[in-house]
């Protein structure tokens, strides 16, 4: 099956300086890859960005704080806060 879109030029051009990079069969596989990858994360990005958007207007209201990090705390437990954060919103 074929399939086949036209660009605009006045608002694609995003889109096109990143398809003329490429030669024909890499356009095929990027466009194909681009749209596996909305297919699969797209409600979970959805889902993310409507979570941040909830976390920061709590912040903004005050229902929520963040605490600081004290200078003792490691690269390695930030880094498990900020994944368990994610995961959480997941």
């Amino acid at each position: 099956m074929v399939h086949s879109f036209r660009t605009n030029s006045k608002y694609d051009k995003d889109i096109e300086s990143t398809l003329l990079a490429l030669n024909g069969k890499e356009k095929t596989a990027f466009i194909k890859e681009a749209i596996r990858f909305y297919v699969k994360y797209g409600e979970t990005i959805k889902r993310m960005d409507d979570n941040i958007s909830k976390m920061l207007n709590m912040l903004e209201q005050g229902c929520i704080s963040v605490p600081a990090a004290s200078e003792e705390q490691s690269d390695n437990e930030a880094e498990k806060i900020l994944e368990d954060s994610i995961m959480s919103l997941l």
